[in-house]
């Protein structure tokens, strides 16, 4: 959602546009909402947008390997993401349609009747800014965090569309040094957390650090203390297109945190972005981490030209 859809302008352009479209059948929407966005990527908006986010493209290139790769990033940035996002907002909570759109696989068990509490560790895959809508629409309650510019937007429009879903999520802005605090009292009211592992020092200062690609990365511990302190496990979980008119929303087995064995803890977050670095590879168009990655790898080599430059001086 970092890019406004379809040339609209804030909230109110939003409305408007959703009642309008609200009136007609999903698959008629749907369409429509490919076609609007494949109009826009074909007619400058792809290529205004690939010159403004070069340094993340070529990164992503180069790292995945693919030939393909950035195509398939500039469709799922400009198409997938943002129709999606519609999408469920519009019909997320019609009659039969999270059945017919979304396909939950692993531990699906962990959705039923609001689920054990617990720490959701997404990943910026897919549809991130939907996934608390995926998890509420399933019956969770949970405590999450978005940044400020996109929070009211979500909120205004899952509210007004999909208000059962919206009443179970309580959104905490980024930067916010009560965010833990918040997401710790929810899990000991027996609702869960929806935390993101990738590195954010500005939002998420850590000591720990990772291996990530060619790398050394921020580790967050966040989710980590706050699955330990409060005694509830970790529970991977990420939503991936599946074409542009499906989704998969995967659930992986918990992980238990041990208390009070800081080595240990240590042992599991970097199991995690070993983890994480195997799914970028296998799905690299789809993870929206490439923008922070890109920022780190300008930064390394503009510190590695100073420190030449400072030798030869």
């Amino acid at each position: 959602m970092s890019r406004l859809m379809f040339g609209l302008k804030g909230l109110d352009d939003y409305r408007h546009f959703f009642g309008t479209l609200r009136q007609l059948p999903n698959a008629i929407v749907h369409n429509f909402l490919i076609d609007l966005a494949q109009h826009e990527l074909d007619n400058g908006a792809g290529e205004a947008w690939a010159r403004k986010h070069s340094g993340e493209i070529d990164l992503l290139a180069r790292l995945a390997e693919s030939d393909r790769a950035a195509e398939e990033y500039l469709r799922y940035r400009l198409i997938q993401r943002p129709v999606t996002f519609c999408m469920l907002a519009l019909y997320g909570e019609q009659p039969g349609f999270f059945d017919q759109f979304v396909t939950v696989s692993g531990r699906s068990d962990l959705l039923h009747n609001n689920g054990p509490s617990c720490v959701f560790l997404a990943s910026h895959f897919g549809p991130q800014t939907a996934l608390p809508f995926l998890l509420a629409s399933s019956g969770i309650r949970l405590t999450t965090v978005m940044a400020a510019p996109e929070r009211e937007l979500v909120l205004s429009l899952l509210s007004s569309y999909c208000p059962n879903a919206a009443s179970r999520i309580e959104l905490v802005g980024v930067p916010d040094r009560t965010v833990l605090t918040k997401c710790l009292n929810a899990l000991r009211r027996g609702d869960s957390a929806l935390l993101f592992m990738e590195f954010s020092e500005s939002d998420a200062p850590s000591k720990a650090r990772a291996r990530f690609f060619e790398f050394d990365v921020p580790a967050p511990e966040g989710p980590f203390f706050l699955a330990a302190l409060s005694g509830r496990p970790v529970v991977p979980v990420r939503a991936l297109h599946d074409g542009d008119r499906h989704l998969r929303l995967i659930i992986d087995d918990p992980i238990d945190i041990p208390r009070g064995r800081r080595e240990e803890l240590g042992e599991i977050i970097m199991d995690r972005w070993e983890w994480l670095e195997a799914r970028v590879r296998d799905h690299p168009a789809q993870w929206l981490g490439w923008q922070l990655v890109a920022e780190r790898f300008t930064a390394r080599t503009a510190s590695k030209s100073c420190r030449r430059g400072a030798a030869t001086d």
